[in-house]
């Protein structure tokens, strides 16, 4: 498992603007809705919204979709705002974020046309989030830096301290270690000036996780225990176990002092229960890692299994996949390879089904960016439509005019078609950089696709060769094990990567692979593959990585190819797979 030895506090992103409602409002809201004619309604709504955003986001969406409608039925832009706010953070949730970020930019369109200062600024914060999911890191630093510059002009100083902490957030994330405490810095240093009633303790937290990963461990217990004074002042329980959790994996994983690490760890315990479920199974595996350190393995064991129950009652695939892997390593130190085998079975199911739901989520993501793109065009091309089609009219009733006066006719007539040229080029280089953005757009998904499965190849290789290090189990462990090496070895093999791979290949390179087999048709299905990894510029290296063979394979499937391809010694491949037979037919 990875050591989670700085558990940081997330963006503060406030999506909520209205009434803090208790759900028990929600039943007379409604029932108010009901009886409430006209324009009353669309205060109710957005108030229904806000108020089942949290604990019904299914109910939350519908009413923001019927705010949605009444809005656009009484023309009333604040509301409709809100509504596209709304649909954006349900989409948000859902992990739709390309529909999420459609639906806010829609509302911060409004925003801008109303002046709704306030209203933009949590939108630019929305924004962060889901540049943030989709990692896009620089848009969402600028775009925290457009929230700040509203914040500082309205002298909104809870706005601007958490803007400074969020611009930290995203430089720590960007390995941007020195600018990341420049900004909590800063956030500190607002939070003191306005002398607002504000818990500094995330950014000492913070801080404290920037220089822990600096290495300067002394700094970073000083700012955890500032974290801890802080927490301990308002009675913030998960900041409070947080912090314990953060101080003593500093003496579990850097600083080796076992009393130490075991003090704060208990102490973080002691207060888990009444937090977040994560923070205890980090303290959990820290107690784990402990004991192994100590070489007390039975109590490694133990503590790992407490972990791995709790994330299974909160059904947290990922700790799960994690606590399962640590479970197979401590098994396999004392030799016990059934328990070993066992709990790598199940990190590598985890793992796969983890992989696979990924893959879900981003090609869907993906596929509402493409929808998003197509129904932008299409909008944009109705409204030169539009555009043509009055023209079209006033050259028809010009017409009819003309006919009376001939020599103007002609004159007008003359510049009309000019002015038509004019326009069709215009709308020919908008349509050519529009398709330009869509073949950017495939290229990177096409590598982001290619280092996926490069990522894939490379753990599940990894696995196999631990497993294979594997001596002395029964005969019936030794045929499990066996069968798991097949499975693992067929998962690198798998085809299901290179369809996906090939799809959007093609969607960039149409026709790349038929040309290919019109010059040789002789080429195999391997060949074609290392034909695409050269046009994609991988490396002997990567490409070895990708197809899972040796890089001397990779040279002399390359050698072979070249031959079939008719190249001469000194013909570069790269230029001729790129110059030779993709000339746009």
């Amino acid at each position: 498992m990875g050591k989670r030895t700085g558990k940081a506090f997330v963006f503060i992103i406030v999506f909520i603007t209205g009434i803090n409602l208790y759900a028990g409002k929600v039943d007379s809201l409604t029932l108010l809705l009901n009886h409430t004619p006209g324009r009353g309604k669309l205060e109710i709504l957005s108030q229904l919204v806000d108020a089942t955003l949290y604990n019904n986001l299914d109910t939350s969406c519908y009413y923001a979709s019927m705010l949605e409608k009444e809005s656009k039925r009484f023309r009333n832009i604040r509301y409709l705002s809100l509504a596209y706010r709304g649909l954006g953070i349900c989409h948000f949730y859902q992990n739709q974020y390309y529909r999420a970020e459609d639906y806010i930019q829609k509302a911060v369109t409004l925003q801008k046309e109303s002046g709704d200062t306030a209203g933009l600024a949590n939108s630019y914060k929305i924004l962060t989030g889901i540049y943030w999911e989709t990692e896009r890191y620089e848009q969402s630093v600028e775009i925290s830096f457009d929230a700040l510059q509203l914040y500082e002009a309205t002298h909104d100083t809870r706005g601007i301290v958490s803007s400074y902490n969020n611009i930290g957030l995203l430089y720590k994330r960007m390995d941007e270690p020195e600018k990341a405490l420049t900004y909590y810095r800063k956030a500190v240093k607002a939070a003191d000036s306005a002398k607002i009633n504000y818990n500094r303790g995330n950014l000492y937290n913070n801080m404290g996780i920037v220089f822990k990963d600096l290495k300067k461990y002394d700094k970073a217990l000083d700012y955890y225990r500032k974290a801890l004074n802080e927490f301990n002042k308002d009675s913030l329980l998960g900041g409070i176990a947080t912090d314990y959790l953060n101080m003593g994996n500093i003496f579990v994983y850097h600083i080796y002092k076992p009393d130490s690490a075991l003090y704060y760890l208990n102490k973080g315990l002691q207060l888990s229960n009444n937090t977040d479920y994560t923070i205890q199974t980090d303290i959990y595996t820290g107690l784990a890692a402990l004991y192994a350190q100590k070489g007390d393995t039975e109590k490694n064991i133990a503590f790992l299994k407490k972990a791995l129950s709790l994330a299974e009652s909160y059904h947290d695939a990922d700790i799960q996949k994690d606590l399962h892997y640590d479970l197979y390593k401590s098994y396999k130190k004392t030799r016990n390879n059934r328990e070993a085998l066992l709990h790598l079975e199940q990190y590598t199911r985890i793992q796969d089904t983890l992989t696979l739901q990924k893959a879900r989520v981003t090609l869907a993501n993906l596929e509402s960016r493409l929808e998003n793109e197509k129904n932008r065009i299409i909008i944009q091309k109705m409204k030169e439509k539009q555009r043509a089609d009055r023209q079209i009219k006033i050259l028809l009733l010009l017409g009819i005019f003309l006919l009376i006066a001939s020599l103007l006719f002609l004159i007008y007539g003359y510049i009309q078609a000019r002015n038509k040229s004019k326009l069709k080029r215009a709308l020919l280089e908008n349509e050519k950089e529009q398709l330009e953005e869509a073949l950017q757009f495939k290229s990177r998904q096409l590598t982001s696709q290619a280092l996926m499965m490069m990522k894939k190849n490379r753990l599940l290789n990894e696995i196999v060769k631990a497993l294979s290090e594997i001596k002395d189990i029964p005969p019936e462990a030794k045929q499990r094990l066996l069968r798991i090496q097949k499975q693992l070895k067929k998962s690198i093999r798998s085809e299901e990567d290179w369809k996906l791979f090939r799809y959007y290949f093609e969607e960039v390179n149409p026709r790349f692979f038929q040309r290919l087999l019109d010059i040789n048709s002789r080429i195999t299905p391997a060949e074609l593959k290392l034909a695409a990894l050269v046009k994609l510029k991988f490396s002997i290296k990567e490409t070895a990585s990708l197809l899972n063979i040796s890089p001397d394979s990779v040279k002399t499937t390359r050698s072979v190819l070249r031959k079939k391809l008719g190249l001469q010694k000194g013909d570069n491949i790269y230029d001729f797979l790129n110059k030779a037979i993709l000339v746009n037919e």
